[in-house]
């Protein structure tokens, strides 16, 4: 059953899918229609899930799964990843490849590779940066702890 993101429990659970360019307003226009169709139908063990979606600076899609209602199985989850293979395939995009960084200079979003990033950023004044860190766990944690200060995050080991 298809809640709105803004209406879900803090405490869902959150699954943060990144691209690997900015999408285009009619490529966001048709994934919330074909998104909007797959959490409407999303299920675990035959039981609705309580869910919902947002599509987030044309570069994040995030799932949501309020578990105070019903939780998401092995099952459900593989229906997401299915989703997610079909989104890419059809629009020709990466949301799976966590090789691909999400930053904030000044700002100003911008997409690394990983790989990449340390000699990128060399020249940059680090505070000024920050990071989405995609593997947070919860929308509570979607809106306070999903961009942090790069010297605080995951992503300074790597500079």
């Amino acid at each position: 059953m298809l809640i709105p993101f803004k209406d879900l429990s803090p405490s869902s659970r959150i699954w943060i899918y990144q691209c690997n360019r900015f999408l285009e307003y009619d490529e966001i226009e048709q994934i919330k229609t074909l998104a909007y169709d797959f959490v409407n139908n999303w299920t675990a063990h035959k039981q609705t899930l309580h869910a919902g979606f947002e599509i987030f600076h044309n570069l994040f899609l995030v799932l949501a799964v309020d578990e105070n209602v019903n939780d998401a199985s092995g099952c459900s989850i593989d229906k997401a990843f299915g989703f997610i293979k079909q989104m890419e395939n059809l629009f020709k995009i990466e949301l799976l490849n966590r090789m691909n960084v999400a930053i904030k200079n000044n700002n100003e979003l911008q997409i690394m590779h990983l790989h990449n990033i340390a000699k990128e950023l060399k020249s940059t004044d680090l505070n000024q940066i920050n990071v989405f860190n995609n593997l947070i766990e919860t929308k509570a944690d979607l809106e306070s702890k999903w961009l942090q200060p790069v010297d605080e995050s995951w992503l300074k080991n790597f500079l």
